[in-house]
């Protein structure tokens, strides 16, 4: 099986967020002993000094290619649950891996997709992808769209290429092949047994997903299914023993995390708004599946939300400051982190100063005792560390000229933060390990150029 060419601007975030920003490229096992990592798609398992232990190799059939996208460490480190993206060039291959009832669906709209295209390009105009022409119609099967599209393309390529005669660019792609945003994409979840080797498949569909979080008791694996309005998901819980899943909640943004083993913690729009306003909620379910849901806070985040539960159960987000209604002459308030306490039921702001942390306060990552929190910027490649408690910050890595970080740190344990770090000297992206007295040591040594080059996006002077 092939692996996808894997830029960071990806089928699964490209519609989160208009434009590339942080993303999980690698995972700490609880121990620290090992990482898992996605090199340009291809999953990788080294030990503490980056060295390849092994490369998991995913079940699959002839003809399809494989991203992995995102990996969750069980508590004994022994196993992984893996979301991958598969792609197929043809329909008669892809077929048969589709749920039953999803690939009933994709052959239905197929027959619809002349008129569909005809219709969204003659509201939109112009447009350069597929999900960008399906993006302006209020559908709740994007994704079952998307693959109809392709079918419908295979099936009669020449009414589409003259449909698409007032989109070029899509054209263009569809005629040369070379995108790999092309095909047939069917999301999948594993569980993979490092000991024995063996891939577990749990998930198929043709639904984007969103990061499977394992439950405290590693049971249960929650994640979101696009819902098919904009940026949100709805949340469903799967029991990893037979399949069976739970629905937690709808409409929520990609910003949830397990508190216990029944509670779930998201941030969610406020009413059918996805305004700046967010409420923080709780949902908690019982094992005869009933359910109830509580608004714990409502802050104003005009960035992706995030959100992080720390080990004494306080939940770790960020929030522009200020009161709403404010004087036109007020100034854009800045961005601060909060933790809420469950117990006192009250907000806490981490003290950091005025202007320390960016304003685009959405890529952040807890250390495993919650005592510290790195924090990444997306318009530049600096690195900070903020200690929670005293709100004292230490830029670790100074911004680069024309870098954007495309990678989220990572904590290898309480005192080493691992991030993408630009040698200037080479030009090229190492993967590094920071302790907490300054010192840094380089993960990627000997690694190809390439398969860090993504990680950090350059851009030449005056490029926007």
């Amino acid at each position: 099986m092939k692996i996808y060419r894997h830029t960071f601007c990806c089928l699964v975030t490209a519609w989160l967020v208009t434009g590339c920003v942080p993303s999980e490229r690698f995972w700490w096992s609880p121990g620290g002993d090992k990482a898992a990592v996605v090199v340009k798609g291809q999953l990788r398992i080294t030990d503490s000094t980056g060295k390849t232990l092994t490369i998991p190799e995913f079940p699959g059939i002839d003809g399809e290619s494989n991203s992995a996208e995102y990996v969750e460490w069980a508590s004994n480190g022994k196993s992984l649950i893996t979301h991958r993206l598969r792609g197929f060039s043809s329909w008669d291959i892809a077929k048969s891996e589709f749920p039953e009832d999803e690939a009933r669906r994709i052959e239905e709209l197929a027959d619809a997709i002349p008129a569909v295209t005809r219709t969204a390009i003659a509201l939109g105009g112009v447009a350069d992808s597929v999900d960008a022409i399906f993006g302006r119609l209020r559908t709740k099967e994007p994704d079952l769209l998307r693959n109809a599209f392709y079918l419908s393309y295979e099936r009669d390529p020449e009414t589409l290429r003259d449909i698409l005669s007032g989109s070029p660019k899509l054209r263009a792609k569809l005629e040369s092949g070379n995108d790999d945003s092309i095909g047939y994409f069917l999301n999948q979840i594993d569980v993979v047994r490092l000991e024995t080797g063996t891939t577990t498949p749990l998930l198929k569909t043709a639904t984007l997903l969103t990061r499977p979080a394992l439950s405290p008791d590693g049971n249960r694996v929650l994640m979101g299914r696009r819902h098919g309005e904009k940026t949100l998901v709805d949340l469903v819980s799967i029991t990893i023993a037979d399949g069976s899943e739970t629905p937690i909640a709808k409409r929520v943004f990609p910003a949830y995390a397990w508190q216990d083993d029944h509670t779930v913690l998201a941030l969610s729009p406020v009413a059918d708004s996805e305004s700046l306003l967010k409420q923080l909620k709780s949902f908690s379910f019982a094992r005869d599946h009933e359910s109830t849901t509580e608004i714990l806070a409502t802050a104003l985040i005009p960035f992706l939300p995030r959100l992080e539960v720390l080990p004494d159960r306080s939940v770790l987000f960020s929030s522009q400051t200020g009161v709403l209604p404010a004087e036109a002459s007020t100034t854009l308030p800045g961005s601060a982190l909060f933790r809420y306490l469950p117990d006192t039921r009250k907000l806490l702001r981490v003290p950091t100063p005025e202007g320390a942390l960016p304003m685009n306060l959405g890529f952040f990552t807890a250390s495993p005792d919650g005592t510290r929190v790195a924090v990444v910027e997306s318009d530049t490649d600096a690195v900070a560390v903020v200690d929670i408690s005293s709100g004292k910050v230490d830029l670790i890595s100074l911004p680069r000229p024309n870098s954007k970080c495309r990678t989220l740190p990572g904590w290898r344990n309480t005192e080493e933060l691992s991030f993408a770090r630009l040698n200037e000297a080479t030009g090229e992206v190492e993967w590094v390990v920071w302790k907490q007295r300054g010192e840094t040591r380089v993960l990627s040594k000997g690694w190809a150029a390439e398969s860090t080059a993504g990680w950090i996006e350059r851009k030449k002077p005056n490029q926007n």
